[in-house]
């Protein structure tokens, strides 16, 4: 298996996504690159989330992220901001934007239905992600950005976001859902579901709905022109992924499946971290066993020497413990793809829940071995 160095990965790049499956560790790794990335002099590196439930936040020590950046104050040599998605302040930016005209702006924005669609809307989430991921890229502001996805069926999603876009506005259901406002037939064939619908929902839904997405279809070129940039960035040798995973074959078993999507969608896999694996014990029994009498007899220095054989044992079976365990990830590692570099990261002392952990994380990323040897 290939090796990599992650300063080298942060510093050649300017996009970075994080993806994996839940729980492996995904929003304290982004923060850590981002972190990592930051102790460049006069680097500005943002780390953003798309992940609702606000552990970058959590992560960081700084209590709420909002929908701008905002910087953290790490007293590195560069600047390392965070932002959470927004997306309903991002779908109207994209309506301001895409609008061909102030009137049609603002018709959209004043619709009813216009919230509570565009939270269901071709996966609406996802592609607001990706168009804001997009837009912070263009303005370059930033030398990097560090995206933390949700679990990967999710970061599949969000490769796919624009894609489905262009095929929402290419496709039979934007057509028949503006049938009525375009085609005097199919006004009249939609008003007995029309009436149906009107005296159901206790107003005039099916003249709403049809009036809104006539307004989206005025924005079709705009959107399917930003729509297609955004999913050639993503193979730009610019980006690249960083898959995150844990030692276990469930989280190490979608990482194979990840990689053959990213490939699929001709995107890059720079990385796989492994993340909190068991730090392997020295394979030398007497260095050890001597090592363990003196340790011992240091923090039990009046004890008899049955006592001090007692905790040489409990000390024994740990490293024993820990052997097993890593000789078990080691297993699982080995069925991790060839074709990507994997390193690991050792379990932290306890869970990262501020910058100083971050800090650690970072350190440890930094000086990360290669998962598999």
């Amino acid at each position: 298996m290939s090796t990599v160095s992650i300063p080298e990965l942060v510093a050649d790049h300017s996009t970075l996504i994080v993806a994996g499956s839940g729980g492996v560790g995904k929003t304290t790794v982004a923060a850590a690159l981002g972190y990592l990335a930051a102790d460049r002099p006069d680097g500005r590196v943002l780390v953003l989330t798309v992940d609702p439930a606000r552990r970058l936040a959590t992560a960081l020590g700084i209590g709420d992220v909002g929908g701008v950046p905002r910087r953290v104050d790490t007293g590195l040599r560069g600047e390392l901001w965070v932002e959470m998605l927004d997306a309903r302040q991002e779908w109207d930016r994209l309506i301001s934007t895409h609008a061909p005209d102030e009137g049609v702006r603002d018709a959209v924005l004043s619709n009813h239905l216009y919230r509570h669609i565009t939270r269901r809307f071709v996966q609406s989430h996802e592609y607001v992600a990706m168009e804001r991921l997009h837009r912070l890229h263009t303005t370059e502001e930033w030398d990097l950005i560090v995206l933390d996805t949700p679990p990967s069926r999710n970061a599949l999603d969000l490769l796919d976001a624009p894609a489905r876009m262009c095929d929402f506005f290419g496709g039979r259901l934007l057509r028949w859902l503006t049938a009525p406002a375009t085609s005097r037939f199919a006004l009249q064939a939609f008003r007995p579901i029309t009436l149906v619908a009107d005296r159901i929902l206790g107003g005039p839904f099916v003249s709403d709905l049809t009036e809104f997405f006539v307004l989206i279809k005025t924005m079709e070129k705009g959107f399917v022109e930003r729509a297609t940039e955004v999913e050639k960035s993503l193979s730009q040798e610019s980006t690249n992924f960083v898959i995150v995973t844990t030692a276990e074959r469930g989280p190490a078993g979608e990482v194979m499946r990840l990689v053959q999507e990213l490939a699929r969608r001709r995107c890059r896999a720079g990385v796989v971290v492994v993340n909190r694996t068991t730090p392997v014990p020295a394979d030398d029994g007497n260095e050890a066993s001597v090592l363990s009498v003196d340790a011992a007899s240091r923090l039990v220095p009046d004890a008899a020497p049955a006592v001090v054989t007692a905790v040489v044992e409990m000390m024994g079976e740990t490293l024993d413990q820990m052997r097993h365990s890593a000789r078990a990830e080691s297993e699982v590692l080995r069925s991790l793809p060839g074709d990507v570099p994997a390193v690991r990261v050792p379990m932290m002392d306890s869970d990262i829940a501020d910058l100083d952990g971050i800090k650690g994380l970072a350190r440890a990323l930094g000086a990360s071995v290669p998962a598999v040897t």
